[in-house]
């Protein structure tokens, strides 16, 4: 079972300016847009086997970085 172990009140004054700033940030990048439901359908989608075949690799990447090309950057 889950416990809620976060007490916090947050007050309007705060989530009117919290609101506010989200806003803002929307304003400086107009570029970030919602998808829509049949875009996200078109989106490419890992499998639980695949996700873990890549975290595998990625893991085995970090310990033999020698094994990869000079031009790839695990960061």
């Amino acid at each position: 079972m889950i416990l809620n172990k976060i007490s916090a009140e947050v007050s309007q004054e705060l989530q009117e300016q919290l609101m506010q700033e989200l806003i803002e940030l929307r304003k400086k990048c107009p570029y970030l847009i919602d998808l829509d439901q049949e875009a996200r359908k078109r989106l490419a989608k890992l499998s639980r086997r695949r996700q873990d075949f890549i975290d595998k690799t990625l893991v085995h990447a970090k310990q033999n970085p020698h094994l990869l090309p000079g031009y790839t950057s695990l960061k």
